[in-house]
C-alpha cells in the first residue's frame, strides 16, 4: 500500500494514460513524473546552504498553470513543502505571510514578480525562480534525472502550508500532509491511472485554500 505523496507519484513512472491536459497541450502521466523529477533536482540544487537546518519551505504564488502542478510533485519528491501564497493578500500581509512560513524559495511568474520585487520579504533575487522567465525552460531541462525521492522522505513529510484567514481575519498557515501521517488533509481519495479529473483539490478564490473532493469527470471528458 502506497503511504506517502511522493510513492504515489512515483507509481505513475511509465504510465502512458493521460496525466495532464490544458488547452494547449497534454503530458502523459509519465511525463509528468518527469516534470516533477526535473523540478525536484533544480530545487534541492536551489536549496541555500545557510537554510539546510530550517524545515524547506517553497513558496508559489501562481495562477492555475502547469507549472503550479509540477512544482506541487516536485516538492514532494524533493522533501520540500510547497506554501500557498494568495494572491488577493494586500502587501504588508503578503510579506508577512513569507516571512512566517520562512520561504527558502518562491516560485512565480512575472507578474507575480512586479508585486514582489521591492517588497521586505527577506530574500535576494536569487530566490525566485520565474516560469514565464525565457531561461526558465532550459533550466528545468538541465535538471532532468532518474525519478526518485530525497533520502528521508516518508509519510511523515510536510507537503502543504496553505494559508486561510481563520475565524479572526488573520492569517494562519494550515498543514497537509501525506494520507498514511498524522497530519491528515481533508477528505483525500485515491484516484487511478485511468481517473481524469479538472483537481482533486479545488482552490478557494476567498482563501486560496484547498479543498479536497472526488473527481467527477469521465475519462473521455476534456480538462481544462
Amino acid at each position: 500500500m502506497l503511504t506517502d505523496i511522493a510513492s504515489m507519484l512515483l507509481d505513475r513512472v511509465g504510465d502512458r494514460h493521460l496525466g495532464l491536459r490544458t488547452r494547449e497541450r497534454d503530458w502523459t502521466w509519465d511525463e509528468v513524473v518527469a516534470e516533477w523529477a526535473a523540478r525536484a533536482s533544480l530545487a534541492r540544487a536551489l536549496r541555500a546552504k545557510h537554510f539546510r537546518a530550517s524545515p524547506f519551505h517553497v513558496g508559489v504564488l501562481l495562477d492555475n498553470v502547469p507549472d503550479f502542478v509540477f512544482w506541487l510533485g516536485g516538492a514532494a519528491l524533493a522533501g520540500a513543502t510547497i506554501v500557498g501564497l494568495n494572491p488577493t493578500r494586500g502587501t504588508d500581509a503578503l510579506v508577512a505571510d513569507i516571512r512566517h512560513a520562512d520561504c527558502q524559495l518562491i516560485v512565480t511568474d512575472s507578474h507575480g514578480m512586479s508585486r514582489l520585487r521591492d517588497l521586505d520579504h527577506g530574500l535576494d533575487a536569487s530566490r525566485f525562480l520565474l516560469v514565464d522567465d525565457p531561461g526558465h525552460r532550459s533550466r528545468v531541462d538541465g535538471c532532468r534525472s532518474t525519478p526518485a525521492a530525497a533520502p528521508g522522505v516518508d509519510e511523515q513529510s510536510l507537503f502543504l502550508l496553505l494559508f486561510t484567514s481563520g475565524t479572526t481575519g488573520s492569517s494562519k498557515a494550515v498543514k497537509a500532509a501525506s494520507p498514511g501521517s498524522r497530519t491528515r488533509p481533508p477528505r483525500s481519495t485515491a484516484i487511478t491511472a485511468a481517473t481524469s479529473t479538472t483537481a482533486a483539490c479545488r482552490c478557494s478564490t476567498a482563501t486560496r485554500s484547498w479543498r479536497c473532493g472526488r473527481p467527477h469527470w469521465p475519462t473521455e471528458r476534456r480538462c481544462a
